[in-house]
């Protein structure tokens, strides 16, 4: 059983630190991702400066939004960690007694449901996040769908003719505003964001149209510098680019009214999270008020009615008091009793601790002593050897010394004997020629037998052609 409790809080603790670990990465992803946007946000230079202007403001508004919904988080869970702390004291400090129960029963009671509609309330808004994510990723995938269609175009014609087909659920075409599917309309039936036009002569057109605006000379210059264009086809681009303005200006409103709703009905989302957990307190506190009024009622009751029948049950109660006190007094010996024998435990523990502390000291102590022991006797042999080997090479560079001296003497003394003694041996080749004694006295006994038997060697056959040669 104790195992596999042990088991069980550790698989529970290992559960924390693995959900620690992915809160953490999962933190790490969001500032990557908030550094990868305000790079293109809040750059300076970048060609689309005047598009992610309305972008900073939204971004801005989301940023405060979420330091508010935090600042909320954390004062919830402060108040749920104060009532869990006031629990947990008035545990540990809590007299035994007959409401004792009852006071902690009701303080569970408010802690449960406090979590209960903090967890609510938090599921709601993930709700809310989730359906917010998956319009916002239909909506960014109908735009690569038609960025890519745009891109895979060949010429303005084909473009014309092919037009991109809108890729929204039914979901999404009821949360996109009127003004925006207008706005998409419009350019797929009028060739997209330059009206059919390529991309140098509408860029060539708008710096023209900003420039002469209103002016004669426009229609002038804009057909000098268009030749392929008449003039028929300039004022029709000219009433497509104020249509094109117009239609743009509305879907920019709609999609700011769009989101200003969106947070609207997240800020009441959250007031009516707040009123609905204001509302739970109020009744908590209002059942435990009504509980009070009860017990008090119940306790007036019980006095009146002790009063009417004081007289009668006064010995009654007086030997149930007496009980009372006599089993108050039992349990507290024994709270006494059981307190001492823990103190005895520890104090046995304590003292245990400390002898086998002592003990490891002295046996630290006497291995240090032995290992200074060894390391002084292995000192003593290393300088007994190192002396032997001195002694034994002193020893043997006298011998060497000694065998040079005799071989210098013995040197000298054979000079001498050669300079006393001349040998003088004439060389006579013919003697290495001459028979030995013992050759020259066989052959003197040619009557000698050896006896025994004439062994024959084996010879090879000779050829019959070489037979007499």
């Amino acid at each position: 059983m104790a195992v596999a409790t042990q088991h069980q809080r550790l698989s529970e603790k290992q559960r924390k630190l693995d959900a620690l670990v992915t809160l953490e990465q999962l933190g790490a992803r969001g500032a990557a991702l908030e550094r990868e946007t305000a790079i293109h946000l809040y750059n300076k230079r970048s060609e689309f400066r005047h598009e992610y202007c309305d972008l900073e403001e939204t971004d801005g508004r989301m940023t405060e939004g979420r330091k508010q919904e935090k600042a909320k988080l954390k004062l919830q869970l402060s108040r749920v960690h104060t009532s869990v702390s006031r629990f947990r004291r008035s545990l540990q400090d809590a007299k035994p007694s007959s409401d004792l129960v009852q006071k902690l029963k009701e303080m569970m009671e408010e802690i449960e449901t406090s979590i209960l509609s903090f967890k609510n309330h938090q599921r709601e808004i993930y709700e809310m996040l989730s359906k917010e994510e998956k319009v916002v990723s239909q909506e960014v995938s109908a735009f690569e769908k038609r960025i890519y269609s745009w891109s895979s175009r060949d010429a303005v014609g084909d473009a014309i003719a092919m037009k991109p087909k809108k890729v929204q659920t039914a979901e999404s075409k009821e949360e996109m505003p009127p003004a925006v599917t207008a706005f998409e309309r419009f350019l797929q039936q009028t060739g997209g964001h330059q009206g059919g036009w390529d991309d140098y002569d509408h860029q060539t057109f708008l710096r023209i149209y900003k420039t002469h605006k209103g002016n004669p000379v426009f229609l002038t210059t804009a057909l000098a510098v268009l030749p392929g264009h008449s003039e028929d086809d300039i004022m029709e681009h000219v009433q497509w680019y104020s249509e094109y303005l117009t239609l743009k200006d509305s879907q920019k409103e709609a999609i700011r009214k769009w989101k200003d709703m969106k947070q609207s009905e997240k800020a009441e989302m959250l007031i009516k999270g707040e009123a609905e957990e204001q509302r739970t307190l109020v009744n908590l506190d209002q059942k435990k008020q009504e509980r009070m009024d009860k017990e008090r009622a119940e306790r007036l009751s019980k006095v009146a009615s002790y009063k009417a029948e004081q007289e009668l049950k006064r010995l009654a109660e007086e030997e149930e008091r007496l009980k009372r006190e006599v089993m108050q007094a039992r349990e507290e010996q024994r709270q006494k009793r059981q307190r001492a024998a823990v103190k005895m435990k520890v104090e046995e523990y304590c003292k245990q601790k400390a002898e086998e502390k002592e003990i490891m000291e002295l046996a630290s102590d006497a291995l240090r002593h032995e290992e200074m022991e060894k390391r002084r006797a292995a000192n003593k042999q290393i300088d007994r050897f190192q002396e032997r080997d001195r002694a034994a090479f002193d020893e043997r560079k006298l011998r060497q010394q000694k065998q040079a001296m005799q071989d210098e003497e013995r040197t000298k003394r054979l000079t001498k004997l050669k300079g006393q003694v001349d040998v003088h041996v004439e060389r006579d080749p013919s003697r290495l020629y001459k028979l030995t004694e013992g050759w020259e006295n066989r052959k003197k006994d040619n009557t000698t037998s050896h006896g025994g038997a004439v062994v024959s060697l084996p010879k090879r056959a000779v050829p019959s052609w070489r037979v007499g040669v």
